[in-house]
């Protein structure tokens, strides 16, 4: 999506009540909107917490990954390396906003193999388990679904999985919302065991990244520049992240995505923060670049013009 900000709360942040799961786990509401101030007002309303000037004056160590992200492995090992093109238009933007972040040090991580490591364990983890991340949200959403369904009975007829996959099948005048998926639950061969291991695993390799990028950069969040988000499979540790959409302000270039991924549950309003003043460092940035252009190619031409009209004038 174009020019949007979201936020995934951190887990139990936000009420669950009526929730259709898919993992409950991980499962929350969120606000999407135009602006970080809506997000944010959203997400104040619905958590309970007030503003305080804490929020606003804290100053802000970052470390940020470029747009582009490959695996190589090498030696058996994986290694996060930038590919040329997108990921250089990524880091650019991100290094033209800088001067527009007041109480902001950006730090490039780009160069780090020692993170790529460490990156690459946290998605690895799903190797280390013999499974996939959406196997696991399949396992969850057959393990989940009947709960809600059955506190839900008096609003739906069907009490258990299979009856849902049995509806779509039999309706298929309708859209087979989430059949797919259903089947796919109904078919996991995914165990609590592997699920439990799994999850673990994740937290495990998530909180060594966390202790690295804490100690090494005293860092208070990560930045990943691009429109996938490379460390989805940490919603399972119940982390907030929160999203922005940056522009070069020039058709040239297509949008940018930002996420920015908390340390702990409870970075909210920390997330929130970075990106509002990202989001006002981009709108700095596009009107230097409008009345740049305004001056090249409309106020200078006719300046010139002007000045060699009037030198005519004087020679006749």
């Amino acid at each position: 999506m174009r020019d949007i900000c979201s936020l995934k709360p951190s887990l139990g942040s936000w009420p669950g009540q009526d929730v259709i799961p898919v993992n409950y786990d991980q499962d929350t509401c969120g606000p999407m909107a135009r602006t970080v101030g809506d997000v944010e007002l959203l997400h104040r309303i619905a958590s309970g917490r007030n503003k305080t000037t804490a929020d606003v004056s804290r100053s802000l160590r970052v470390g940020y990954l470029g747009k582009s992200i490959s695996i190589e492995f090498v030696f058996f090992l994986c290694f996060y390396v930038l590919s040329s093109g997108e990921s250089i238009e990524g880091n650019l933007l991100i290094q033209s906003l800088t001067p527009f972040l007041p109480l902001t040090t950006l730090v490039d991580l780009n160069a780090d193999e020692v993170l790529g490591e460490l990156i690459s364990s946290v998605l690895d983890s799903s190797n280390q388990c013999n499974t996939s991340f959406r196997d696991i949200l399949c396992y969850a959403l057959a393990r989940d679904i009947p709960a809600y369904l059955s506190s839900h009975s008096s609003f739906y007829s069907h009490q258990t999985l299979a009856s849902l996959i049995e509806w779509n099948s039999s309706h298929r005048e309708y859209i087979p919302y989430g059949q797919s998926l259903f089947l796919r639950a109904q078919n996991s061969s995914i165990t609590a065991e592997v699920y439990n291991k799994y999850k673990q695993t994740i937290n495990e390799s998530f909180q060594k990244l966390v202790e690295y990028l804490r100690k090494t950069y005293n860092l208070d969040c990560l930045l990943t520049i691009g429109n996938d988000d490379i460390l989805t499979c940490t919603t399972i540790c119940g982390i907030p992240r929160a999203n922005l959409t940056l522009d070069y302000y020039d058709p040239k270039h297509q949008q940018l995505n930002v996420v920015a991924v908390g340390f702990a549950s409870g970075d909210d309003f920390l997330l929130l923060r970075l990106l509002q003043r990202f989001e006002k460092a981009n709108l700095q940035a596009g009107m230097i670049d409008i009345r740049t252009r305004f001056q090249k190619y409309v106020q200078y031409p006719f300046k010139s013009i002007y000045e060699k009209l009037l030198n005519l004038v004087k020679h006749k």
